[in-house]
């Protein structure tokens, strides 16, 4: 028998994939329809680097931040600045475990209520239910999903993709904090059964060995811990469920003031945004874009019906339109293209821009090209 938990929310389109009818910005401070990162979780990156001794202000300053609005602990910081962040960390500090350092500067107010409900659960299965069920009032493009197999239980992570994911050490931060949890929770050194993170094997592992003290796989295809179930589901000392349900009430309230938020921007205009991250991974589907922006399969289908689309339109329109782009860029060839825009193969992706345009790619980018040369060797000679 298999259970299963997730929780999940939007995401935030590539950097280098802008077309200008996606209209895509890179603010400080969150937007409606952007994925934020709560301040006060990013303020544990900088209690470790103070820590060893640099200074806060200068590092906020060399990503180009205020400090006196990033350090507020109820702000909400975009994801691409909070990576460039921990990015200028990892530089500035040398030190590539930066994020399994960074937990020990958790406290119970790092969280909001969601902390105060995870210490009164009255088991660890309990706890981890509600990171996934209320985890996005820390990152809000993050998700998590609770898998009972057997004897062993999966957390199964989700952290975004493309321009939308956090750095490895950001995400070794979130992964490492679970296991603090279980440990702090339980009294007791307790370990995973194992561990999985997609990020590349670090030059040194003693730290994550050191930490986990369980069998790590680097490269992995999904973040994920495995616990024994066990575990788990053993009766804790500091449970109190009655407290957690009222803390519930107030993060609840949260999650919904972040889901009201969202809800502000268009959800065909959120898919159009997710799709750019998504499609060069493969071919999109519905319950990954559900999943991502933290609603049912048929709420979505029901959002994007409301007003006048259809998923099938919405990943056609964005192909064409990214396509378009593309071609225009030299430096891209037909089976780069193919990639990014979600097809298996060069012939695939010409078929359908045959499709569409009346046209094949080749074709489309010579006439594109003497329509607008000066474009073209614009396009040519970027960086």
């Amino acid at each position: 028998m298999t259970d299963t938990i997730f929780w999940s929310s939007a995401r935030l389109a590539q950097p280098h994939l802008n077309p200008s009818s996606l209209d895509l910005k890179k603010p400080n401070c969150v937007q409606a329809d952007t994925p934020g990162v709560l301040g006060s979780w990013t303020q544990i990156l900088l209690d470790a680097v103070r820590e060893k001794g640099f200074e806060v202000v200068e590092l906020l300053d060399a990503v180009g931040l205020d400090g006196n609005e990033f350090l507020a602990p109820n702000e909400r910081h975009a994801v691409d600045v909070v990576s460039d962040l921990w990015r200028c960390a990892v530089r500035t500090s040398g030190n590539p475990s930066i994020g399994i350092d960074a937990v020990r500067y958790v406290n119970s107010t790092t969280f909001q209520a969601l902390g105060y409900s995870v210490l009164a659960s009255a088991t660890l299965r309990k706890a981890f239910e509600r990171y996934a069920r209320f985890g996005r009032i820390i990152i809000s493009n993050a998700h998590l999903e609770l898998k009972k197999e057997g004897e062993q239980t999966h957390l199964l992570y989700e952290m975004g993709r493309g321009y939308s994911r956090l750095p490895d050490e950001a995400i070794d931060a979130v992964i490492a904090q679970a296991v603090q949890t279980a440990r702090y929770l339980t009294r007791s050194s307790v370990n995973p059964v194992s561990v999985a993170l997609r990020r590349p094997k670090p030059d040194h592992t003693k730290p994550f060995e050191d930490f986990f003290r369980a069998p790590i796989l680097f490269s992995a295809e999904t973040d994920a811990l495995v616990f024994d179930s066990e575990l788990l589901d053993r009766q804790l000392r500091s449970g109190n469920e009655v407290l957690a349900d009222q803390t519930d009430d107030i993060a609840q309230k949260t999650v919904d003031s972040i889901d009201r938020e969202s809800a502000s921007t268009p959800t065909i205009d959120r898919v159009r945004k997710w799709l750019i991250d998504a499609l060069p991974e493969g071919e999109p589907t519905q319950l990954a874009a559900s999943r991502t922006m933290g609603m049912s399969l048929r709420s979505l289908q029901r959002h994007i019906s409301d007003e006048g689309g259809t998923f099938r339109d919405l990943v056609k329109q964005v192909r064409i339109e990214l396509s378009h782009e593309y071609l225009l860029d030299d430096c891209l060839s037909i089976l780069e293209i193919s990639a990014l825009v979600g097809f298996n193969g060069s012939s695939s992706f010409s078929h359908a821009f045959r499709n569409w345009t009346g046209m094949t790619p080749t074709a489309f980018r010579c006439a594109s090209k003497r329509k607008n040369p000066r474009r073209s060797s614009i396009a040519a000679a970027a960086p």
